[in-house]
Order: C-alpha cells, then structure tokens, then sequence
C-alpha cells in the first residue's frame, strides 16, 4: 500500500466529478465528446478503499489509481559494449600474478523490478563468474593460452526461458607486446 500511496511505483491518477443533466436522474453513465464529462444518473453504488483525508472529496467524485505494470520488452545492455579485452605481457606474468579475478561485468536494463534484474552466466571451462556481481574468477590453467568465451546477461533474475538476453565476448591474451 505504502507502493501506492507515495507513487513509488508508475501509476496515474485519475479524478472523475459525476454529474447529472439537470439535476434528473439518467438511466446510465455516458462520456460527452465535447467537454469528456462522465455523466451519472442516480446514486452508485461505490467504495472508497482509501483516500487520504488531504484529498477534498464529495459524493460526486471518484478518484482511480491506475498501476502501470511493467511489461519485460527491455534486453540488458553491457557497459564494456560488445567486446572486452583483457591482457597481459607474457603468460608466465599472468600465472604469477595469480590476479583474484580476470574483471568484473555490468549490465543495466531498462526495465523495472523483476524485469531489471540481471544474472550473470558464461560457457568458459576456465573462468567462472558469480552470478549476481558480474565478477570472473580465473579456475586453474585460465592464463595457460590466449582464449575467447561468452558472458550472458540475462534479466528476469537469470529465467533462460522467458528472459531476454545479451551477450559480451571476452578475449584474454596472455602473449600482449609491451612497448614504451
């Protein structure tokens, strides 16, 4: 309720006056085209669920709140883009550096509440990656050879089957030229 209330989710709110022609009662509510008055015969049958006491009201309003309901039409995207690289001199400094992790990933979507959250997974046998921080952690031999593989951000908290996805190639070269 407190969603509601403070508008802390998309909504819209909307404040109708019925009203009758003349004072006589009609048989059933019509919209003009004209001025888009909703018209009301008789007395209706209504019921407030809530409506805070700041909020001038009489009999002959009504006040709706539409919830907007976020539809998954959103993919994630990646900061890093398409492609990352990721190097290092020579692949005995790689191994010997034994860094705690190769990077760590982002992606945003667009989307709201379920629909924006990202998980995280990738096809590599030699790096791993936590599912909800983006981070790639190297497994044994990672820096052995130059190697590409795949991370796949996919929202609706990773659901492969109805979630949409993006994917970032990842390229670590372990043989990179350093010059000054």
């Amino acid at each position: 309720m407190d969603e509601i209330v403070n508008m802390l989710q998309p909504q819209f709110v909307l404040d109708l006056k019925l009203i009758t022609v003349n004072n006589k009662r009609i048989s059933n509510f019509t919209v003009t085209n004209s001025n888009s008055n909703l018209r009301a015969p008789k007395e209706e049958n209504r019921e407030w669920i809530y409506v805070p006491s700041s909020v001038p009201r009489s009999s002959d309003h009504l006040i709706l709140t539409f919830i907007v309901d976020d539809i998954n039409d959103n993919k994630p995207v990646f900061d890093q883009g398409e492609t990352l690289v990721v190097g290092y001199p020579t692949k005995d400094l790689a191994q010997q550096m034994a860094p705690p992790y190769l990077t760590q990933v982002h992606a945003t979507d667009k989307d709201v509440g379920i629909n924006a959250e990202i998980a995280y997974h990738t096809n590599s046998k030699n790096f791993i990656i936590h599912r909800k921080t983006g981070v790639i952690y190297p497994c044994d031999d990672a820096f052995a050879n130059d190697l590409k593989f795949t991370v796949t951000a996919t929202d609706l908290d990773g659901d492969t089957e109805n979630g949409l996805s993006t994917d970032l190639e990842i390229e670590v070269n372990v043989n990179v030229p350093f010059s000054f």
